[in-house]
């Protein structure tokens, strides 16, 4: 049986168009998906959100949003797409409650067909002011859910794209692609993806937009029809570092003398690019005070700073890294 993929059509012109985008209610959808399936196991925070879940997973919105997610589709309107990385859930929010009334119900018509739902969630889903009642939901999932960790996951989201876009701009569509899910690939000039209804599209300079995502595990999410850009929602690089706990680990016992154990934990996180706020994070300490680290060591040539969407993120220029790495071996 020949294989049956999805074939896009996407040239240089493509690359331009094309954009990655962080979407916090499609992370917060996804997540009560999971929860609501006991997927418990599907990102590395999972297990922290347990007992959040048991705080609202008997609300009635939160039991509708989850009954309109299969294990491989959804609707579409609770998870709109983004603008750009500076989306935040406020954006997300005015979006779901200003989608099509008639577009939502023709989805959610089509997704309670296919399994039945609870009388107190039909209630939701067939009321007059579903969009609302389903953006509260989604609201108060983020409120209880993600608010407390979102500075971290959005760091982790924030890095995978730095490195994704700039392989995508710098080496085409070949180098962009690579690794970023086996299902996708480019082969023969085309954007291959596989095990998907035999389809082909053309961008024709409309471009794709890519939306990285910690919650979607080995999955990844297309959206290729309707007015919207083209986009695919795929699993991020680097949600393991989630799994820390935030405590600081003991920095090299070579560096720390030399430049204090603060900054020298800080040398060694930043490895990767990270924001203020989520180093701040991880090493318990005000923003401020995290601030002046970092500044002590970009003065010093150890760190380089680059602005991606509404964040500034650091990371160790050469000199840094052969600091760190002389530590590390000393």
């Amino acid at each position: 049986m020949t294989e049956t993929s999805l074939w896009i059509t996407a040239g240089a012109e493509d690359i331009v168009a094309s954009r990655f985008a962080v979407s916090p209610s499609d992370e917060t959808v996804h997540l009560i998906a999971q929860l609501a399936r006991r997927r418990t196991t599907a990102s590395p925070l999972m297990g922290r959100f347990t007992h959040r879940w048991e705080t609202i997973r008997d609300d009635p919105g939160v039991r509708a949003l989850a009954a309109l997610q299969r294990e491989r589709e959804g609707v579409d309107f609770t998870t709109p797409p983004p603008s750009g990385m500076g989306q935040s859930i406020q954006d997300d929010l005015a979006a779901v409650r200003a989608s099509s009334l008639t577009d939502a119900r023709r989805e959610i018509a089509y997704m309670t067909a296919r399994e039945p739902v609870a009388e107190e969630v039909r209630a939701v889903l067939h009321s007059p002011d579903v969009l609302d009642r389903l953006a509260d939901a989604i609201e108060l999932a983020w409120d209880v859910l993600l608010r407390p960790d979102w500075p971290r996951i959005l760091a982790v989201l924030q890095r995978d794209v730095q490195h994704r876009a700039g392989r995508l701009v710098a080496h085409g569509w070949g180098a962009g692609l690579e690794d970023v899910h086996p299902e996708l690939r480019w082969e023969g000039g085309r954007i291959r993806v596989r095990s998907r209804a035999q389809q082909s599209i053309d961008l024709a300079g409309r471009g794709l937009l890519f939306v990285p995502s910690v919650f979607l595990a080995e999955r990844l999410a297309i959206s290729v029809d309707g007015p919207h850009q083209p986009w695919i929602r795929y699993p991020s690089r680097g949600t393991a570092t989630l799994a820390e706990t935030g405590s600081a680990a003991a920095p090299a016992a070579a560096l720390a003398p030399l430049i204090g154990p603060t900054r020298a934990r800080l040398l060694q996180l930043l490895g990767d690019p990270g924001s203020t706020t989520q180093l701040a994070d991880v090493l318990r300490l005000s923003l401020g005070a995290t601030g002046d680290h970092l500044k002590v060591l970009l003065d010093a040539g150890l760190l380089t700073r680059e602005r991606v969407g509404r964040s500034v993120l650091y990371r160790r220029t050469d000199l840094g890294d052969r600091l760190a790495a002389g530590a590390g071996s000393g």
